[in-house]
């Protein structure tokens, strides 16, 4: 008598980092409003710090104030490397969890699955 012994998907490390990869991209879409008011306002207030230093040595301020859409810090390197890390896991997770090969001489691609119950 043989019996399938096939792994849950959720004992897969790959899948709870496609997970958490998603909930964090996710949250990073949520937030980044508020982010890029916050950013802004505090490049702001640096760059009025250097133009104040600028005047002070009598040199004329070189310095634009930063914007919510044009900033110096951006998010989009930690967008980037979410997406590309969750793809990388679900690729893997679809490999390894619902793309099974067949190999050659089996009956059935899902034979390397079955287990003998004595």
């Amino acid at each position: 008598m043989t019996t399938r012994a096939r792994k849950s998907i959720l004992e897969s490390p790959w899948y709870w980092i496609y997970a958490f990869a998603a909930v964090g991209l996710a949250l990073l879409l949520l937030i980044q409003p508020k982010f890029a008011q916050r950013q802004a306002n505090q490049e702001k207030q640096h760059q009025a710090r250097q133009r104040a230093h600028q005047i002070e040595q009598g040199k004329t301020p070189t310095v634009e104030p930063s914007t919510a859409e044009n900033r110096i810090v951006q998010l989009k390197p930690l967008f980037i490397f979410l997406i590309v890390l969750m793809l990388a896991a679900w690729i893997v997770t679809w490999r390894t969890h619902f793309y099974r090969r067949s190999s050659p001489g089996s009956s059935s691609p899902d034979d390397h699955d079955e287990k003998e119950i004595p």
